[in-house]
């Protein structure tokens, strides 16, 4: 004979999960540094260890994957915080894994970071050493030329930087290992420069990139300000132009 459930356990789980993912859209809205406290204090405040996982792996799981810029910053730090540590558990190590493999290709990037500098190989076959220190912002784009999204994002950013000029430096990092598919796509797709932005073609297929910037799928798009500081990042043209003006 199965066991009776608890359903009036059960009811007030679902509504605790209920009230918490409102919570967690409205933490959404704060800032970085003031989510991961508000992020920790509900963690924290659970006294039940089976209950506090639940609601470690809730919270870590909507960063995780929300759209708003700054939420994998989140998603870091309730990894680091809170799993990496073993206060509380995911309930499959495969989850626990993952989630320490996203923590280790996004910690370089995420907003607020500083990136490392990153030598890869331009067109023309020369070492470049990026982010250049030349006081200007950075558009770190990563394409690939078999990617049917890259292409309108390709389209998509010549457009803007031929019509509003942003005041940048254009690093175009293609991450295939074809450098006579690289040619072409250059000289059709990301033949364009104005006068207030230079663009700088590289290729990044024997380059750190996946753990420096988190790029594990194309197109990505970056913003770095003068000193190098990721400002935005996983952005679309329209996100990008917002951040420039």
């Amino acid at each position: 004979m199965a066991p009776k459930r608890d359903k009036q356990a059960g009811t007030t789980e679902v509504k605790l999960f209920d009230r918490q993912d409102e919570y967690l859209s409205a933490i959404d809205r704060l800032s970085i540094p003031a989510a991961c406290l508000e992020v920790d204090a509900m963690i924290s405040g659970v006294q039940d260890s089976v209950l506090r996982d639940s609601v470690a792996v809730r919270a870590y799981r909507h960063f995780r994957t929300s759209n708003v810029m700054g939420s994998e910053n989140v998603a870091v730090h309730i990894y680091d915080s809170w799993f990496a540590s073993y206060k509380t558990l995911f309930s499959s190590i495969d989850e626990f894994e993952e989630a320490g493999l996203f923590a280790f290709v996004n910690r370089q990037s995420l907003i607020g970071c500083k990136v490392p500098m990153s030598t890869m190989t331009d067109i023309e076959g020369n070492d470049v050493t990026f982010p250049f220190s030349n006081g200007r912002r950075s558009i770190i784009y990563f394409y690939s030329t078999e990617c049917p999204k890259c292409l309108l994002t390709s389209l998509k950013l010549k457009e803007f930087i031929l019509s509003q000029h942003p005041d940048a430096d254009i690093i175009a990092v293609y991450t295939g290992d074809d450098i006579v598919d690289w040619n072409a796509y250059v000289a059709e797709k990301l033949n364009f420069s104005s006068s207030s932005a230079s663009v700088c073609h590289l290729r990044g297929g024997d380059s750190d990139f996946v753990t420096v910037y988190g790029v594990v799928q194309t197109p990505r798009l970056f913003l770095l300000d003068e000193s190098g500081v990721v400002v935005g990042r996983h952005l679309d043209v329209d996100a990008l132009s917002k951040l420039l003006h």
